[in-house]
């Protein structure tokens, strides 16, 4: 659906009554899309980036997307999936909630199957406050004053702490953590936009808002599986 449909669509209708309507149809989008797909892949936290073939799902969907709330029991069978990603969604929800929505993820998961999450980097922010002239910042200042004209390195810090409804900014050790807590093994580190996973080729939609440049300063990715055979581990 074009940009222009869609905000034609939205004059009328409020995005929050549209998700309210999507949340009664939700249970038959979904079981439609399992019976109809044989290689079944989901993207959480979609948004307006929807991937032919994929589950696209959100909180607040747009049209073509199925309403789902991440922070709840998915409404899936175990060992559903080929692949999931979650860009730019789990840095809205706070940390408790981001844990409970792996736990889900792991267990959706078809076993031996990726999962990436990509999100804020803590890590790039810091070193843009400590550091405003840095290569980073530039990379970042360039995409961000065609929107903000004056915007300084510490806006820019302050912005991904406090806007965009960002809730956690992980650093890449703490996510990873967090993966593994949820039992899933092979977590790596790799450049947002840059998958590790064929699968997740061209599959990600936030560089085409910043640009390849900005968006790998902005975010980092991390992948990782669930195992091919392995109990699910016991939390302390």
């Amino acid at each position: 659906m074009s940009v222009i449909l869609q905000e034609g669509v939205f004059k009328k209708v409020t995005l929050v009554a549209y998700a309210a309507a999507k949340r009664v149809t939700a249970s038959h989008e979904i079981a439609r899309y399992l019976r109809a797909t044989k290689h079944k892949k989901l993207n959480v936290g979609a948004q307006t980036n929807q991937i032919a073939g994929w589950l696209n799902a959100d909180i607040l969907p747009f049209p073509g997307v199925v309403y789902m709330d991440a922070t709840k029991t998915w409404p899936f069978p175990d060992n559903t999936f080929e692949a999931i990603l979650c860009e730019h969604m789990i840095d809205r929800i706070p940390k408790a909630d981001a844990e409970l929505l792996l736990d889900e993820a792991f267990r959706v998961m078809a076993p031996g199957m990726p999962i990436r999450l990509v999100t804020p980097n803590m890590l790039s922010f810091a070193r843009i406050a400590l550091n405003p002239g840095c290569e980073e910042s530039a990379t970042y200042l360039q995409f961000l004053r065609k929107r903000q004209p004056d915007a300084t390195a510490y806006d820019a810090v302050n912005m991904i702490y406090y806007g965009h409804g960002h809730m956690h900014v992980y650093a890449p050790d703490e996510l990873a953590a967090m993966l593994r807590r949820s039992g899933f093994t092979e977590v790596k580190e790799t450049r947002a936009g840059t998958p590790g996973d064929p699968v997740f080729e061209k599959a990600e939609g936030h560089a085409q808002l910043l640009g390849a440049e900005a968006n790998a300063v902005e975010a980092f990715a991390m992948e990782a599986r669930k195992p091919s055979a392995r109990p699910r581990p016991i939390k302390s």
